[in-house]
């Protein structure tokens, strides 16, 4: 397997993507005071606690502490996406703690922020008492929120995932589809009784949630690409094949 032919295809596949709102390589040498957002938009993140430089599955990657590392990206309009917006998400990660929950990338209060939590988050998080992939939008996580998991364990701390969802706009079960690898989960149903507004002015973040921060992912993460549309099944896997996941 030709490493460096894949990590140019696959950052170059990344930037391509009719609707693309964000792309973090997670490139950045040792040393990097800055997370740079490849796509047109720009949305540069500030990180506090990241090791740059890390080996990943496919170039460098960050390394996430899972107590304080955070990329803040800000609150911004292109990343502010309703429960009536379709947009996607897909990342490389592999946990460094095996039975540990965190946030991917999240644009979601934290609880001590606010209990409602109102938001969309991508994490790793407990289902079961397995760590599966876990979607969430929300309004109030008590009474108003879609929660989705996946069936894939993603416990291993030596394995890469290519991680991804996408989500169709009406506040339904069905419109969500979860990806390990580029294959398509069959997802579990959490809560599905989201019918008002996630809009938030909290920052995105990489690796945590909210203001006050909470559920930061422990381990390494590369690729991170948000979409403002669904992507298909081809697209998913063309992703995960490029990473060399699937």
């Amino acid at each position: 397997m030709n490493i460096r032919r894949l990590q140019i295809g696959l950052s170059e596949y990344a930037t391509k993507i009719p609707g693309l709102a964000a792309y973090y390589s997670c490139g950045e040498r040792t040393g990097a005071n800055s997370s740079r957002d490849v796509s047109t938009n720009a949305l540069h993140g500030t990180p506090t606690s990241v090791t740059f430089g890390s080996t990943g599955q496919i170039g460098r990657a960050y390394t996430l502490d899972g107590a304080a590392s955070t990329i803040s990206i800000g609150d911004v309009a292109s990343l502010q996406f309703e429960r009536t917006n379709p947009f996607s998400i897909m990342a490389i990660v592999r946990k460094t703690t095996a039975d540990a929950i965190g946030n991917i990338f999240a644009k979601m209060e934290s609880t001590a922020d606010n209990a409602r939590t109102r938001g969309y988050r991508l994490a790793i998080f407990d289902n079961a008492g397995t760590n599966r992939l876990r979607f969430t939008l929300c309004n109030d996580i008590a009474s108003n929120a879609l929660t989705m998991t996946g069936t894939t364990a993603l416990s291993s701390t030596v394995t890469w995932y290519a991680v991804a969802v996408t989500y169709a706009g009406n506040s339904a079960p069905s419109d969500v589809n979860l990806y390990v690898n580029g294959v398509l989960e069959t997802p579990i149903t959490v809560g599905s009784n989201l019918s008002a507004t996630i809009a938030n002015s909290i920052v995105a973040r990489i690796g945590s949630r909210g203001t006050a921060q909470d559920q930061f992912f422990p381990g390494l993460t590369q690729h991170i690409t948000i979409v403002n549309r669904v992507l298909n099944l081809n697209e998913v896997q063309k992703y995960a094949q490029l990473a060399g996941l699937s």
